[in-house]
Parts: C-alpha cells; sequence; structure tokens
C-alpha cells in the first residue's frame, strides 16, 4: 500500500512559520502558522515515523528490535503478520489473507491509502511468487543491467568467484586513482550487497576498506566483482 502526502501527516512539535503564497489573499507581512509537517521540512520524515509508529502500536503491533520500520503482530488465530514501511510505502506480509486485508483496512482509517496489490517491485528489487511450491524469488537485475552499463562493465566476461584468493590489497596514505569513480563503483555493489547478493559481501567489504586511497590494484579488485553479477538469490 502507499501512502498518500505521506508527510503531511505528521504534526510538528517546533513553531514554524512559512512566507504566504503570493496567490494567497492575505494582508502585507502576515505569514502562516504550521500546524502539520511540509515536504521540504528537515523533521518531516521523522515526524512522519513518529506518527505511523503511534498508529502500528496503537493498533497491537510490536516494533522489531533489528529495524524500527518493520512491525509485528499476531492474531487471535495465532497468524503473524509483518509490516516493513519504506517512506511512504507498507509491505504486508503474512499466511493470512484475510489477515493481510484486515490489517489493511485498520491502516486505511488512519491514513488515506492506495492499496497497489500484490507487491512485484520493492526498492528496486523485484519480486517473483510461486505459491505452489512456497517460493519467492529476489531479483535486481535491472539494477544490475543499469550499474554494469554506467561502469562500462556490461559487456565483461564472467568469473565465477568475486575476489581471487592470493590478491592482497595494501593500505596507501594517498589516493593514486579517481576516488570519486572508486567509491560510486563500491557503492554500487554494496546496495545489491545487502539485498540479494550475499555472496559478494567479503569481497565488497575488502574493497571498501580502501575507499579513501585507492590504486589501480584496488579498482580491478572491484572489477572483477562486477564480472559475477548475474543470476539471483532465491529465498522461501
Amino acid at each position: 500500500m502507499d501512502a498518500k502526502s505521506a508527510f503531511l501527516n505528521g504534526d510538528l512539535k517546533e513553531e514554524i512559520y512559512m512566507k504566504i503564497p503570493p496567490e494567497q489573499d492575505r494582508p502585507e507581512g502576515h505569514v502562516w502558522w504550521l500546524r502539520k509537517a511540509l515536504y521540504g521540512l528537515k523533521q518531516a520524515s521523522q515526524e512522519w515515523y513518529t506518527k505511523v509508529h503511534k498508529v502500528m502500536v496503537g493498533l497491537g503491533y510490536k516494533v522489531s528490535v533489528a529495524d524500527k520500520y518493520v512491525f509485528t503482530r499476531i492474531d487471535a488465530n495465532g497468524y503473524l503478520i509483518i509490516v516493513a514501511v519504506y517512506v511512504d510505502n507498507f509491505l504486508f506480509i503474512s499466511k493470512s489473507l484475510k489477515f493481510v486485508e484486515f490489517s489493511k483496512s485498520e491502516m486505511s482509517s488512519h491514513f488515506e491509502m492506495k492499496d497497489l496489490g500484490p507487491a512485484k517491485w520493492i526498492l528496486q528489487m523485484e519480486l517473483n511468487h510461486d505459491i505452489s511450491n512456497s517460493i519467492t524469488t529476489l531479483s535486481q537485475s535491472q539494477y544490475i543491467k543499469k550499474i554494469l552499463k554506467h561502469h562500462e562493465m556490461a559487456n565483461s566476461q564472467p568469473i565465477k568467484t568475486p575476489m581471487d584468493p592470493n590478491t592482497t590489497l595494501p593500505s596507501l596514505a594517498v589516493p593514486k586513482i579517481d576516488v570519486t569513480e572508486y567509491q560510486q563503483c563500491v557503492g554500487s555493489l554494496m546496495h545489491a550487497m545487502v539485498w540479494t547478493r550475499p555472496d559478494i559481501a567479503h569481497a565488497v567489504r575488502m574493497v571498501s576498506r580502501h575507499a579513501a586511497a585507492p590504486r589501480q590494484a584496488h579498482m580491478t579488485a572491484v572489477k572483477r566483482i562486477f564480472t559475477i553479477y548475474e543470476g539471483q538469490v532465491t529465498t522461501s
């Protein structure tokens, strides 16, 4: 589900004023006193989360210890539901479709929501559901193709391992290559590593240690990681 105009739901604790837009007929020198958050305010996202947290806890959800944007709840029949919140989107996960629909209805009573149906795309991840075999496949193939093209690695020869076990990456005091380019490459790898490619985690950690002062050997190690960027991770 998508929360419409999410940040406008936040309640402001601070006393904030804004200039009145020119098309509004108000006496000169007057200003508006904001009672709700607006997009662009530094505290808008925090106040939105505070509002969501208050609503979720009020409905009986518990906040995950591992991630404060993940909420869990168990109904009277023992079914578990997990609700993940990312910006203005709510992802509902449960074995009970009735519990999901009930939870969606509850959320719609507190916020203006749009039901987007079964989850197919989340944070640049594609979700494919094989209901009969209880398998959900996560893929970042489009994101991966995009970064391979951006970093001019789209036509590279695939290699089976992300790092040569004999590779040594010495630390330098000063960089020998473009630091910005190196950091962009490593950042692109990290995004996929966190979501769908845990198999490259060790290699990415190794090259990220030299983000402040890389040399060509470090960039070569980074490009090797790009060459295994094919396939997907499956979880059930």
